[in-house]
């Protein structure tokens, strides 16, 4: 995914990802097991997908400071997992598997929106780049 990334867009790429995630919690939920298993493995895909695509893109958002970027990239994603898996429990809890789905959806829908941001915040800094040596070059 990360060469799609390159040719259409991280922003746009990630939507992808996040959607094939999304389709493939919503497979789980048939009872026949080979589809359950296809499901997981879809939304695996869709998964390592993003999360793939957007670990590269704090590093190229980051520009000098990637190690610290990627540093609180990692302690977002692991606490986010931690967080939300203590969360899942009670879904499971209370509405076992359709409730758990439900709480994925939930939360991919939340990643939208923030993709959005990070999008437009990541070409309003590529706009900047490109001023800038323009800029330099009037003061001379």
């Amino acid at each position: 995914m990360g060469k799609k990334a390159d040719s259409y867009g991280t922003s746009f790429m990630i939507k992808i990802a996040i959607a094939i995630m999304a389709s493939g919690a919503l497979i789980t939920l048939f009872t026949w097991l080979p589809l359950k298993i296809a499901g997981i493995a879809v939304f695996t895909f869709g998964f390592f997908g993003a999360h793939s695509i957007a670990s590269s893109w704090v590093g190229q958002q980051a520009g000098e400071q990637r190690v610290q970027a990627s540093s609180l990239y990692l302690l977002s994603y692991y606490l986010g997992s931690s967080l939300a898996g203590s969360f899942g429990g009670f879904f499971w809890t209370h509405f076992e598997w359709p409730g758990i789905i439900s709480f994925i959806a939930g939360l991919l829908l939340i990643a939208y929106p923030v993709i959005f941001f990070a999008g437009k915040g990541a070409r309003e800094a590529e706009a900047k780049k490109q001023l800038k040596p323009f800029s330099k070059n009037a003061d001379i």
